[in-house]
């Protein structure tokens, strides 16, 4: 699955922006319960042979005090962006690049994903969440969980393929096999993007990522590109290490 970097010409008028990007948040973001919705995987590292068993879904957080977020105040749904386990404890409402802020564990490095990941995951959630929040089932919120998780921490090297790789999933061949048909459109060249996602990032805990801005019911769509842009190959780059 070949990755192609878009770039944003002065020159490009065909870019329509149906949904604003929320601006930068510094506010707490304290929830006191939390449910999922998802299936069971098994997650490899390849390079280390370390695993890790973990349910791959849809979080629901309720109880919820977001005094500088009111979007999140009340209740809010995310997915994981670390593979580590989770307690309910303050997160910070960072931008999507600058998480996870803690590795994510089985022996992945420190360090942030950076502006391409972050770009490809508003692609995932811009063309393929409004379809699996339709379907509102375990085995769709599976699916897209082990996509973001491909994306986040496959090696720069390698094509986003669930199946191989640096990240290979395990023993739920259904999420598999749709996280890859959903990668397949990730970086293809026809991208839309969902505005409005921001990380919740902790030391102590599994970094989040969901939509902040509010989204009318025919607006899920961030911006739409259309063919008329500048595009070249993507060169990802691997994680920075702490």
């Amino acid at each position: 699955m070949s990755r192609i970097r878009i770039f944003f010409s002065a020159s490009v008028a065909a870019v329509t922006l149906t949904v604003p990007l929320a601006p930068v948040r510094a506010g707490t973001v304290t929830p006191t319960g939390r449910s999922i919705l998802g299936q069971p995987v098994t997650v490899k590292n390849t390079a280390t042979a370390q695993t890790i068993r973990l349910t791959a879904g849809q979080f629901t957080w309720t109880g919820v005090s977001a005094p500088d977020d009111p979007e999140l105040q009340g209740s809010f749904t995310s997915f994981g962006i670390e593979l580590q386990r989770i307690t309910n404890k303050p997160f910070q409402v960072e931008d999507l690049k600058d998480a996870p802020t803690n590795g994510g564990g089985a022996g992945f490095p420190f360090g942030d994903m950076g502006p391409d990941r972050a770009l490809d995951l508003q692609e995932l959630f811009g063309e393929h969440y409004q379809q699996v929040a339709n379907e509102n089932t375990a085995a769709a919120f599976a699916a897209f969980q082990v996509a973001i998780w491909e994306i986040v921490y496959e090696n720069s090297a390698n094509p986003y393929d669930a199946a191989a790789g640096q990240l290979v999933f395990l023993n739920n061949n259904a999420a598999v096999n749709r996280a890859n048909q959903f990668l397949t459109t990730v970086g293809d060249g026809h991208a839309t993007l969902m505005g409005g996602l921001k990380a919740l990032t902790s030391r102590s805990n599994q970094d989040q990522v969901v939509v902040i801005a509010p989204l009318p019911a025919a607006a899920w769509m961030g911006l739409t590109l259309l063919g008329t842009l500048n595009l070249v190959r993507k060169a990802r780059k691997p994680r920075s290490a702490e």
